[in-house]
């Protein structure tokens, strides 16, 4: 056992809770699929709670580092938003079994009640933490004045983050509208 065993566990877990979400499928399962028995898994992962934790956070990872690389190098924020979105979009098309996983759980780690459920907490928070990232690169466009003044920054990453997350399940959204929208919205064309 190593380190390419618990690779191979959260490539299938990765796989199983994007097909199936996290209520819709069994360690024996993502065990079976990783070509390795159920003890094993637990041998890494405590509880399915910990195994999902761990694809959770390795997935916002790589979407956040994706959708940010080429925005730090950008100095007119109108072009790092413009960025983001090409980069985001881009993430979605390619990168679909870790958007699915994402998109379809979701709601279940943002509705989470954090008193009772300290992975969920931390699950919740490291979103938030992605979003937040959004969220400052809107204010430091207002800030600058190249967006209006008056947008609603939490409000305008929600829309981002919702409507080209949707993309993986609805591939009839036009990626190019999103962008479209969002940037009108933002008060730029």
């Amino acid at each position: 056992m190593g380190k390419k065993t618990k690779e191979k566990i959260l490539e299938a877990a990765k796989r199983a809770f994007a097909k199936k979400g996290f209520n819709g499928v069994s360690v024996e399962e993502i065990a079976s699929m990783a070509g390795v028995n159920k003890a094993v898994v637990f041998y890494y992962f405590p509880k399915k709670e910990d195994l999902f934790a761990a694809v959770w956070e390795s997935s916002i990872d790589e979407l956040e580092e994706h959708i940010f690389k080429d925005v730090e190098g950008e100095s007119l924020y109108i072009r790092k938003i413009k960025k983001l979105l090409r980069s985001y979009i881009d993430f979605v098309r390619n990168r679909k079994e870790i958007m699915k996983l994402i998109e379809r759980e979701k709601a279940s780690v943002l509705d989470s009640d954090e008193e009772n459920d300290k992975i969920r907490l931390k699950l919740k928070n490291r979103y938030r933490s992605f979003v937040g990232r959004i969220i400052s690169l809107l204010n430091e466009a207002k800030r600058r004045k190249e967006v209006d003044s008056d947008l609603p920054s939490k409000e305008v990453a929600g829309i981002i983050t919702d409507s080209i997350g949707s993309m993986v399940f609805h591939p009839d959204v036009s990626p190019e509208m999103i962008e479209k929208v969002v940037l009108r919205f933002l008060g730029r064309r």
